[in-house]
């Protein structure tokens, strides 16, 4: 019978919890270089009377990148065990876990099964590949026999359905592949298997779709939705040892096959590697609690993609498997004591020096993201530029800046990396001092008070919601700005593409973006001394100089005694209460606010923005909300950046409270994340975000329903933070 590692895992009896439309129930994911598998921890009878874990939501499954491209190949594969031929019903008792193996493990009246997954991370010459283990304990009865039926999607990750262009060919005795599209998903077997083909077709329901929710009555629920699914037919194997399978995705069916060949031999050697490089971490943090560990193994290991000779953290799970920089800058920001105590500091920089090959020439900004499309990559290496819709991030520019001022000390030692960032420095630098403010879509714009202007959606609350007012529809608004102005201007202006326009342009002050800024003219400062460069030092100097006067008397909110969310150019102003405010207040710290203000920004975020979470029978805080918004329920994009909490945040009010001496609330956000990551959703990940335990709860439990609910992608790279649980370590 196949064991778990002897690891620290987490164990459990997979039980159901309903609590707001079973969004709390535990799902499991393992991630490797080129692919992502994810599950629910429950496990269902189909229809046909096979068995598999459930597939709650579109994008679980097994998604690897092919190409460039994230595309999904496998929903699930789907298993029953014969005794006698008599199909056994399956008792789900336990499921073992730890980020590299996932074990399952059932009881029936004719034996014991387990059920073990894994990922192989580099297959040799191929990308990542899918390990099943099927093991059988059987009582004294009549030989068993295992059926498996793989139910297959493929398609890009964004793409519709296509079952009937599925091809299937049955190689040998113990090789299948099937394609579509030409991406190959190849199967091996370790010992022969009898094939009972067919072309079956079926509706893949996934009851919590994407994570989006609707309202009926005041009740809330998830939005479903349904795919096509493939089975190619039925495999068979007399049970009397171990079943062994592999799954491979792959371009080129020779290929596949080829690599199916090379991994057999090597995998049990492969994966043994991974748990002893998974039992590395446990001994380097040894003083830490098992969850920690595996906390910090997941963020050092697991959201990790191959970008050319580069490893760059993908931003999640499922749609978000691609890099954003933002993203990657925000989880070395709060990584980066961790990853220099792993010996990984040099990630870092190479993600820097990454991010700057992207730089747009002539224009100095950064796209938000990386390609995602082939053709995308293809115009980048072919023109230098990409689609307009890439280029909305000013903050991806301030961020690289600001997390080099955070790293400096371990990033000034690669002599062609800071040579590399002076030159990123100076492009982007230009580029804010030429940008206009008339410039649709544009870039920051520098003003003479040092300050920076930007286009109110160009941050990470870069949700776009739809206003109605009067027979007019808006599309395409920020959710940064309050709907009562865009009402407001809808009628006023009585032009929905005018009243859209008001929006576009580089005319807002945001307080977190120019936090980053002034932290990137410090090390900007810094830069010019290194280089030499006497006279844009002093410029910088004086700019500087300028921004942190003007920077309090832009954002600071004297009746609340906070800082406002934004102000144009033309003073509109809005003070609702986000959590930017506590962002900026942590980067800027007694070096612009004196320590009754900090004080100040801590008691506004404690009495209107933090939630709480159950923890040991007491409700702890556990995070913040974006917005004070009257949006306090969570459906789908209009509310993304409204009342929802983004533990991205935490790490930003941990420092604050850290400045303040807060250490008692430290520990109880840290006890209350640490929760959320074991006990619901997909262990071992922070989600992305969480909606308020608000509207009508179809199916309330008492101990769970005033937590924040998960929604949305349940594996967040920017929510992986782990520095602020290192201060105990020594």
């Amino acid at each position: 019978m196949t064991h778990p590692p002897v690891l620290p895992a987490l164990s459990f009896v997979p039980v159901e919890n309903p609590d707001w439309d079973h969004a709390r129930n535990r799902r499991l994911a393992l991630r490797a270089l080129h692919a992502e598998w994810t599950a629910s921890s429950l496990t269902e009878q189909l229809p046909d009377g096979f068995w598999a874990p459930k597939a709650d939501f579109s994008y679980e499954g097994l998604l690897a990148l092919t190409n460039r491209e994230n595309w999904k190949f496998l929903d699930r594969v789907s298993f029953q065990v014969r005794v006698a031929d008599e199909p056994q019903a399956l008792e789900a008792r336990e499921v073992v876990a730890t980020p590299e193996r996932v074990a399952y493990r059932y009881g029936c009246a004719g034996g014991e099964l387990e059920v073990t997954y894994a990922l192989v991370d580099e297959v040799p010459g191929a990308g990542s590949s899918l390990a099943l283990d099927f093991s059988w304990r059987a009582k004294p009865t009549a030989a068993a026999t295992l059926h498996v039926k793989p139910v297959l999607d493929v398609r890009h990750m964004y793409f519709a359905s296509d079952p009937a262009r599925h091809r299937v060919n049955p190689v040998d005795d113990r090789h299948l592949t099937v394609v579509n599209n030409n991406r190959w998903l190849g199967l091996a077997a370790d010992r022969a298997f009898a094939f009972q083909p067919g072309r079956e077709q079926r509706d893949l329901v996934y009851p919590l779709g994407k994570g989006e929710r609707a309202g009926k009555d005041g009740v809330v629920r998830f939005r479903p939705e349904t795919y096509k699914g493939f089975v190619p037919g039925e495999l068979r194997w007399a049970f009397e040892a171990p079943v062994r399978l592999d799954f491979l995705p792959g371009e080129g069916e020779a290929a596949v096959l080829a690599a199916l060949e090379t991994l057999g031999p090597e995998r049990a050697a492969l994966l043994a590697k991974q748990d002893e490089r998974l039992a590395g971490y446990h001994e380097t943090f040894k003083r830490l609690d098992a969850a920690v560990v595996q906390r910090i193994y997941v963020m050092a290991e697991k959201f990790a993609m191959p970008v050319g000779e580069t490893r760059l953290p993908a931003a999640g799970g499922w749609w978000f498997r691609t890099p954003w920089f933002r993203n990657v800058f925000e989880g070395y920001l709060h990584n980066h004591r961790t990853l220099a105590r792993l010996g990984k500091a040099a990630e870092i920089g190479e993600s820097i020096r990454l991010a700057l090959r992207y730089q747009e020439p002539g224009t100095g900004r950064l796209p938000n993201r990386l390609p995602e499309l082939t053709a995308d990559h293809e115009r980048w290496e072919r023109t230098g530029s990409l689609p307009a819709d890439y280029y909305v991030a000013s903050d991806a520019t301030t961020l690289l800046f600001t997390l080099v001022d955070e790293t400096l000390p371990l990033l000034e030692a690669d002599e062609a990396l800071m040579v590399d960032v002076w030159k990123g420095f100076k492009d982007a630098f230009a580029s804010f001092k030429s940008s206009r403010l008339t410039q649709r879509n544009g870039r920051p714009v520098l003003l003479e008070n040092g300050l920076l202007l930007v286009v109110p959606s160009h941050s990470w609350i870069n949700g776009k919601r739809v206003v109605w007012a009067e027979g007019m529809t808006v599309t395409d608004l920020p959710i940064r700005c309050p709907v009562n102005w865009q009402l407001q201007d809808v009628l006023h202006f009585r032009d929905s593409h005018y009243a859209w326009e008001q929006y576009q342009y580089p005319t807002y002050y945001l307080p977190e973006i120019n936090a980053q800024w002034l932290r990137m003219l410090d090390v900007g400062q810094v830069l010019a001394r290194r280089f030499n460069d006497a006279e844009l030092a002093e410029e910088l100097k004086q700019i500087a100089g300028l921004a942190k006067d003007a920077y309090k008397g832009i954002f600071w909110n004297p009746h609340a005694n906070f800082l406002y969310n934004l102000i144009t150019l033309d003073r509109r102003i809005d003070g609702t209460p986000t959590a930017p405010a506590v962002e900026a207040a942590a980067l800027l710290g007694e070096k612009v606010f004196t320590r009754l203000e900090l004080e100040q920004i801590w008691q506004m975020a404690r009495n209107r923005l933090i939630v709480k979470r159950e923890h040991e029978g007491a409700m702890l805080p556990f995070g913040l909300i974006v917005k004070d918004s009257p949006e306090r329920i969570f459906y789908d994009n209009q509310q993304y950046h409204e009342a929802v909490v983004w533990p991205r945040e935490t790490p930003y009010l941990i420092r604050l409270l850290r400045t303040l001496g807060q250490e008692a609330t430290i520990q109880e956000l840290l006890k209350t994340n640490l929760a959320h990551q074991q006990d619901e959703a997909v262990v071992f990940y922070e989600n992305e975000m969480l909606a308020l335990a608000e509207g009508v709860n179809p199916s309330p439990e008492e101990a769970t329903q005033a937590n924040p609910v998960p929604v949305k992608n349940p594996m967040q790279w920017w929510s992986q933070w782990c520095d602020a649980y290192l201060v105990d370590e020594r």
